[in-house]
């Protein structure tokens, strides 16, 4: 019964949550950001999200309780996921601490990758919810 119970478990998981087709690259565990320099972002897209738009966006907080810090990309200008790359000039000056960041599309729950979480330096003057530079941003 119980092993009955664990596999009825497991297909239901899985039927009602498909993994993201995005992988993150970089940011992770050995990166360091700091207030002012660059953020770069890396992420593989498998093609059947490659056309779709993604949004960026940092956190902070941990597994059970994570928190949206800044967005990397604005809420209205997501990039093409299959753009696998950007990068942010210069970074914002969030407080010091542990951050990472996600990449998906908002309005699919089951979609956001996670990057590994690393480090930022700074000061911690940027406004919560505004983007991650003060500045322009690139892609590709």
């Amino acid at each position: 019964m119980k092993s009955f119970l664990l596999t009825a478990l497991a297909v239901i998981a899985s039927a009602t949550y498909s993994a993201a087709e995005i992988k993150v690259v970089s940011p992770w565990a050995d990166t360091t950001w700091t207030s002012g320099g660059r953020g770069n972002i890396t992420w593989t897209t498998e093609s059947s999200d490659a056309k779709k738009d993604c949004h960026i966006q940092m956190m902070n907080g941990n597994a059970t309780n994570s928190n949206m810090v800044a967005y990397v990309t604005a809420p209205d200008t997501p990039v093409k996921c299959s753009t696998e790359s950007y990068q942010i000039h210069p970074l914002n000056d969030f407080a010091a601490g542990k951050y990472w960041i996600r990449i998906g599309q908002t309005d699919a729950a089951d979609s956001w990758a996670y990057s590994g979480v690393f480090e930022f330096k700074g000061n911690g003057t940027a406004k919560p919810y505004h983007l991650a530079c003060k500045c322009y941003t690139q892609h590709g």
